[in-house]
């Protein structure tokens, strides 16, 4: 059997039952496509849909040659064309949505370690007139105070009795083995892996580094959105404290992509669906979803969104990183919140994107956060801002 390259994303009517079933046995297996079960819009009793609108996802492949060195769109188009022509489909098994299943081009965030607070570091210092670390003078993770977030105030308002939040967070994975996330509430039996073979209940980052990768991307993020305890003391900077702002919520990793430029539509689609089917069980049920990476729009995407909006998950997500430009998916959606970012002068940062469906902006701009391996660095992107909401 011939290779399988080119992988696109195909939605079909739903075929009642034979979702799971092995891809030789879809009619569209006529066209010469292997398919994978991606995910389903719903059946009618769990999410209120009627069967008609009911539909299904496939990862779709073409042999290799087929759509060799041509746009990943135009070798979507020979796709469809290759379905349309083979006259043992019906029309009821025909595609309505067919896209490429696309690596997605996130403009990452910056990344700047801050000198003594790496693991190991001899030196305790911190210069907050540094310029890779925008912030105030005299105060250390400046975010976390009443004229920028307001998130210590209102994380000391939130009664230890209260009802317990479930997050679902989107990202590379994370570091288990970091003292400032050693407290956090961890749905470990909850967690999810879509990359690649990876162990799929396996969601710890393996820390893939190089060329525009981002390791430790998740870890930061998640320390943002639900980190304990951190400890600095040096020139003049006194710090111990919580550095998330949501520290009680319980933390569901879901592991979509190796780093932000090294994710593809697929995986995301598969991640936030997964949080939907959470919702079916009130014991293990998400109410909310954090993402910071996103990129262009996506029919499956959209799908999935709004689903997880059906199953009533508050869905936020990083506006973009392209200086203004426009908001990318899934922020842009209208069930989405957008988020961008802010600078420590409570004015948008130049490489934030904008637009009117962007609903809030948090900082995002020299933002103190985890790194794997024990460190503390600085970061700064919307991927920062949108944890603070």
């Amino acid at each position: 059997m011939p290779e399988l390259t080119q992988r696109f994303l195909v939605r079909v009517p739903a075929s009642g039952g034979a979702f799971a079933a092995a891809s030789s046995r879809h009619p569209l297996a006529a066209a010469g496509l292997e398919l994978e079960p991606l995910f389903t819009t719903g059946s009618p009793a769990a999410m209120g849909v009627a069967a008609a609108e009911a539909h299904e996802w496939y990862v779709a492949r073409l042999p290799e040659g087929d759509a060799a060195g041509i746009p990943p769109w135009d070798a979507a188009y020979e796709a469809l064309a290759r379905i349309e022509s083979a006259p043992a489909i019906a029309a009821a098994a025909q595609p309505d949505v067919i896209e490429p299943d696309l690596l997605q081009p996130w403009l990452h965030d910056r990344f700047e370690t801050i000198e003594g607070l790496a693991a190991g570091g001899d030196v305790c210092r911190f210069d907050d007139q540094d310029e890779a670390v925008p912030g105030v003078e005299g105060r250390f993770a400046w975010h976390l105070d009443d004229p920028f977030s307001q998130l210590r105030r209102a994380r000391k308002s939130v009664s230890e009795d209260g009802a317990r939040i479930r997050v679902a967070h989107l990202d590379t994975g994370y570091d288990p083995n970091h003292a400032a996330l050693a407290d956090v509430r961890l749905a470990a039996e909850l967690q999810r892996n879509f990359v690649n073979d990876e162990r799929p209940d396996d969601a710890r980052d393996p820390g893939v580094d190089g060329l525009l990768k981002s390791p430790g991307h998740g870890t930061g993020t998640r320390s943002i959105l639900a980190g304990g305890r951190f400890q600095f003391s040096a020139d003049g900077y006194d710090f111990d404290d919580v550095l998330g702002g949501a520290p009680r919520s319980e933390i569901v990793p879901i592991r979509v992509g190796n780093s932000v430029v090294q994710l593809t539509t697929g995986n995301v689609a598969q991640g936030i669906r997964y949080a939907v089917d959470l919702c079916s069980d009130e014991q293990t049920r998400v109410h909310v979803m954090s993402m910071s990476m996103g990129g262009v729009a996506s029919a499956a995407w959209a799908d999935a969104v709004n689903l997880a909006y059906e199953a009533g998950i508050f869905f936020v997500a990083a506006a973009g990183n392209n200086s203004g430009g426009p908001i990318t998916s899934p922020a842009a959606y209208d069930n989405v919140v957008a988020v961008g970012a802010t600078t420590a002068a409570n004015e948008l940062a130049y490489f934030s994107n904008t637009g009117s469906r962007m609903w809030v902006s948090a900082p995002g701009v020299g933002i103190i956060s985890t790194m794997p391996g024990g460190g503390t660095g600085s970061k700064s992107g919307t991927s920062m801002a949108a944890p603070h909401v």
